[in-house]
């Protein structure tokens, strides 16, 4: 299994907090049942989906010749990441360190603007970190937001765990998921896309990450749905 290290979110002036045993147990869970499940999407591969072309249609909405490959592809390289003894997954503890009313800036890799409330989700616009994030991860480049070209580099991916990923309500199932998610996010450059709802009173935008709602995008639109990280997720959970 992926080696896994954890650590804590140093912000200045901040309380630092750190994973518990068992806290740490659920992450280590987490990640070997999204191992698995890469595993099983790596044997769909060498048997070319034979049984699986329903499961792409619904979470991507294309099952040209084009897109197995390109769909292959991402898989043997997220697989990687689970099982390269040189790659580490490091997860940090970011509880309580960006749920702040007020905008105070965040130290981080020497860039003095970043606000708790205008963090930057891999690949995608500055958005802002609600109630129902469970944790995310930094894009590689500060300098070039709508750079399609993030990729993972270097020998950590660090995820920083926010204080949903162990509420009681959050299921073993989903916290792998949750796994899934971030490191697709790394690995193949997937995006956290959002969409904005207009309706009679204002304009609200909410990241496509619910079911129902991933299962519309690879239907409206499939090219979103194939860079979308949590379509991916969803769709690796078929597994």
């Amino acid at each position: 299994m992926s080696t896994v290290l954890f650590g804590y979110f140093g912000a200045k002036s901040h309380q630092q907090s750190e994973f518990t045993a068992k806290e740490k147990n659920l992450l280590t869970l987490a990640v070997a049942g999204a191992e698995e499940h890469l595993f099983k999407a790596m044997q769909a591969c060498f048997r070319n989906f034979e049984e699986d072309l329903d499961d792409i249609y619904k979470w991507f909405g294309d099952i040209s010749k084009e897109f197995i490959i390109y769909l292959k592809k991402m898989i043997y390289q997220l697989h990687s990441i689970f099982t390269d003894p040189e790659i580490f997954i490091k997860f940090i503890d970011a509880r309580g360190q960006y749920y702040h009313p007020y905008p105070w800036r965040l130290p981080i890799d020497g860039i003095p603007d970043l606000r708790y409330n205008e963090l930057v989700l891999e690949g995608g616009k500055r958005t802002r970190v609600d109630d129902c994030t469970n944790g995310f991860v930094y894009p590689l480049s500060w300098q070039d937001l709508n750079s399609k070209l993030f990729s993972h580099a270097g020998s950590v991916i660090n995820i920083y765990i926010a204080d949903n990923c162990f509420e009681p309500s959050y299921s073993c199932k989903e916290r792998a998921r949750f796994i899934l998610h971030e490191v697709s996010h790394k690995a193949i450059s997937t995006v956290d896309y959002r969409l904005i709802p207009i309706n009679a009173h204002r304009i609200e935008s909410f990241m496509v990450t619910d079911e129902i709602d991933c299962l519309c995008l690879a239907i409206t639109d499939p090219d979103d749905a194939k860079r979308n990280a949590q379509c991916w997720a969803y769709f690796l959970w078929c597994f």
